[in-house]
């Protein structure tokens, strides 16, 4: 752990060292091109002025002394301008390296806004509330590191989908892995994609959730009739050469018949296109960030098949992803009501933006919605690829269905820890569950690690399942389907006790073990607090009879010692346990996990040390 952690701060710190060196270099620039834009308009202005009261030099030679100071000034602001966007660029490249070092201390959640509420699951999902997948605290928001809501949403869906139909299949469970497993050695493309996105990343409101895609997808075709495009071109044409040829006395001033028909153009195709602005309009912003992430997919090549498969890496989607945002950015322009009454009267743009957009559906719109989910796809993977880049404890799992060989195992690892411990207070544990054994109860003092052990357990299983990095030195396993009976609380609101809650949680978890295909994986924290001691044995050994004769394993935490001996009596289940130590009246766990059944208990101890009278 020692040296995973080293390797990461060592990393994190250079990143951090040279971005913070170029972005000093970059306001250097910055600051000596705003003081030359300032001289230069000084010069654009002055040099006019100075030529005119001087008398030596003709008026108009002094009216155009101005435009060396304004070329200069234009390409000098071009330049601040570029300079402005590196800044930019290494500021936010800077917050990226930050956060990784935030997480690896501890105190992400100071950087990381939590996920939606949106995107909570529901309350009878059969893990997601027990191992903490969504919330202030929680390994969604600790992996979090997409750059767009589609992004996000499958993100999440992949987290909370375990088994999905790729886990169960171990060809396809590889193709996903190696996908990952290659996104997280390309450090390159992930910045590039993190940057890309971080406008994205702070769209609020409608644009937000990209639910829009699908309306565009099924808007109307923008069919313009011919004749419309024909004098969208040749109204303008006709204008601006009748004005030119009136003024040179060429001809009468026919422009004149012209200028109304192209008013009455321009209002047709205002009150036309109305719908369509305010659908595309809004969404320019959004779309532009859309466009950047597609230019980063379009800019690398994969080598892993199922990344190869995916269309949004060619240069296609790219560019159809340019050629809409710049349409929504143009209908974007009925916000400013005189710069649209300028460009749709005397250019007639709303026609040339019908035929484009005509063209744009006709090409691209029935691939939008599955490039966006190709999209999203590659967001959620290049995600979980970036958890090792503040912790190189994770490692790969190892998926137990590619061995040829046969094997009663079901899961296995070494060096096995809870993914938002941080590493400095870190405690790895080993463990192998087999047929032969496959349900075990954990034992132990309070505060000893049961609970914490279980957790890691089941979001490591989760990650693996992706084909995600685990924290674990080494981790195998079988996909199974996870369901958990940890965190259970009453519900006031419902009229829900907490009996009753652990009650429903129960009956969840007999109906998953039920299930042959995959085998459920159980883990239980306490069964039945909430009734007496006799009763709760009585329903907690059926429980575990149950389980018993079901295909599922799993493991159990408990304090009841009567349930560990009706237990210990079957073949199917095994014991281990946590344990404390006290010395100078002072209390410690060292959080390892030994076999057999725990031999002390620290209930009393504990409350007697917080001053307690009993």
């Amino acid at each position: 752990m020692t040296s995973s952690l080293s390797s990461a701060l060592s990393r994190i710190e250079r990143g951090l060292r040279r971005i913070e060196r170029a972005a000093a270099r970059l306001q250097k620039q910055a600051t000596r091109l705003a003081r030359l834009r300032v001289l230069l308009v000084l010069l654009a202005i002055g040099a006019p002025l100075v030529l005119f009261w001087d008398g030596r030099v003709a008026y108009g030679w002094s009216a155009l002394s101005f435009l060396p100071g304004t070329i200069l000034y234009v390409v000098v602001w071009f330049l601040y301008d570029r300079t402005g966007r590196a800044i930019r660029r290494a500021e936010e490249q800077r917050l990226c390296y930050e956060r990784d070092q935030l997480r690896r201390d501890g105190e992400w959640r100071r950087a990381l806004p939590a996920a939606p509420d949106g995107l909570r699951p529901e309350a009878s999902h059969p893990y997601a509330d027990d191992l903490a997948i969504h919330g202030e605290f929680s390994l969604g928001r600790y992996a979090d590191r997409t750059a767009s809501p589609p992004g996000r949403k499958k993100f999440y869906e992949l987290l909370l989908s375990q088994p999905d139909a790729d886990a169960c299949d171990p060809e396809a469970w590889r193709q996903r892995m190696l996908a990952i497993a290659e996104l997280q050695a390309r450090r390159v493309f992930r910045f590039r994609w993190r940057r890309a996105g971080a406008p994205l990343a702070r769209e609020a409101g409608p644009a937000a959730d990209f639910a829009w895609i699908d309306a565009i997808v099924r808007a109307p075709r923008a069919t313009p009739a011919p004749v419309l495009s024909a004098l969208a071109w040749l109204l303008p044409l006709t204008s601006l050469a009748s004005y030119i040829g009136f003024k040179m006395g060429w001809n009468e001033a026919w422009f004149m018949l012209s200028l109304p028909a192209q008013a009455l153009l321009f209002l047709y195709l205002h009150f036309r296109q109305r719908n369509t602005a305010a659908q595309f309009g809004p969404y320019a912003e959004a779309l532009s960030g859309l466009d950047r992430l597609f230019a980063v997919l379009a800019g690398f090549r994969m080598r892993s098949e199922r990344l190869r498969s995916l269309s949004v890496f060619e240069e296609v989607p790219a560019r159809q992803m340019r050629r809409l945002a710049s349409l929504a950015g143009f209908y974007s322009f009925r916000r400013n009501p005189l710069l649209h009454f300028l460009a749709g009267f005397f250019l007639l743009y709303d026609a040339h933006l019908l035929r484009a957009l005509a063209r744009w559906q006709t090409e691209a719109a029935a691939e939008l919605a599955r490039w966006r989910d190709e999209l999203a796809l590659v967001d959620a993977l290049q995600a979980l690829a970036g958890l090792a880049d503040a912790d190189d404890g994770f490692h790969f799992a190892e998926n137990l269905a590619l061995n040829e060989a046969p094997s009663t195992l079901i899961a296995a690892a070494t060096g096995l820890a809870h993914p938002l411990i941080p590493p400095i207070r870190r405690v790895g544990a080993d463990f192998t569950l087999g047929e032969e054994r496959r349900l075990w109860l954990i034992t132990g003092s309070n505060m000893s690690g049961k609970s914490t052990f279980l957790r890691s357990v089941g979001l490591n299983l989760t990650l693996a399942m992706i084909g995600a990095p685990t924290l674990a030195e080494r981790f195998c396993f079988r996909a199974r389907t996870l369901v958990s009976s940890m965190n259970v609380r009453d519900d006031l609101a419902e009229s829900v006790s907490l009996f009753y809650a652990e009650v429903r949680r129960i009956k969840l978890l007999q109906e998953y073990s039920r299930r042959g295909a995959p085998p459920a994986f159980v883990l239980i924290d306490e069964m039945l607090r909430g009734t007496n001691a006799r009763e709760r044995f009585i329903a907690a050994r059926g429980v575990l009879a149950h389980l018993q004769a079901s295909a599922a394993a799993g493991l159990i935490a408990t304090h009841d010692m009567e349930l560990l001996e009706y237990a210990l009596a079957s073949p199917k289940f095994a014991c281990y346990h946590f344990q404390e130590t006290i010395a100078d009246g002072r209390m410690s766990f060292d959080y390892r996990l030994r076999p057999g059944p725990v031999e002390s208990s620290n209930a009393l101890r504990i409350l007697e040390m917080e001053g307690v009278q009993l």
